[in-house]
């Protein structure tokens, strides 16, 4: 079959720049056919970008058709972390608009430098804005993000909300202390002050559970 070649060991798949490999002709056969069932087979076109990276997806071929008034190249691309595989405009992956997969935004992020000359990062999931925190360095305010996508991307984990401070929401630090507190039924209820910010995080969350049902 057109698009699958014998190996040493297993079967290779090939569907314009993506390369998969199967331990069997038939999975690798199949694989092909629901590949050009669903996007048509990837046609060369105008200026080659197979392979080509933006952000978190990677560009696999053209479909052969043009989108929208400006007759937008439409190209079939790879989601990097997810290995999911839809169609979109070539201009606007090119352009960094969004796209997203499972509810996860996929628009270039980048730390805004605050007025200490910190970092501050911020992720947004399923169109809420979590707050990261304020880092010493822009690689790890980044580093920050990386690690929010993966949890969200791999197990569905969002963020501890926190505040500009870059504390856990409910968590302030007096002195070497973090203070731990609740608002309940519009008053703010005081949880005691902790040797440890760790320990003040899980007073918080025991508190959300007692009066809030939280997990």
């Amino acid at each position: 079959m057109r698009g699958v070649q014998k190996l040493t060991s297993g079967w290779q798949m090939s569907y314009g720049s993506l390369r998969e490999y199967y331990p069997t002709y038939e999975s690798a056969c199949k694989r092909r056919c629901f590949l050009v069932s669903s996007f048509g087979v990837p046609k060369k076109q105008l200026k080659e970008r197979s392979g080509e990276i933006y952000g978190a997806w990677e560009v696999i071929g053209y479909t052969g058709r043009r989108i929208g008034m400006k007759k937008d190249p439409e190209v079939i691309a790879r989601h990097i972390p997810t290995k999911n595989i839809r169609t979109m405009p070539l201009n606007s992956l090119i352009s960094g608009r969004k796209y997203s997969i499972d509810g996860f935004s996929d628009r270039p992020h980048h730390a805004s430098k605050t007025p200490a000359g910190k970092f501050a990062m911020s992720i947004t999931i399923n169109s809420k804005n979590y707050f990261l925190g304020n880092f010493e360095t822009e690689e790890l305010a980044r580093i920050a993000y990386n690690k929010a996508q993966k949890d969200w991307l791999t197990e569905n984990k969002v963020p501890i909300k926190k505040t500009d401070r870059g504390f856990p929401r409910g968590v302030t630090k007096h002195g070497n202390r973090y203070q731990a507190s609740i608002r309940v039924n519009y008053k703010l209820k005081y949880l005691g002050t902790y040797n440890t910010v760790d320990e003040a995080i899980a007073a918080r969350k025991a508190a959300e559970h007692k009066y809030l049902g939280g997990n």
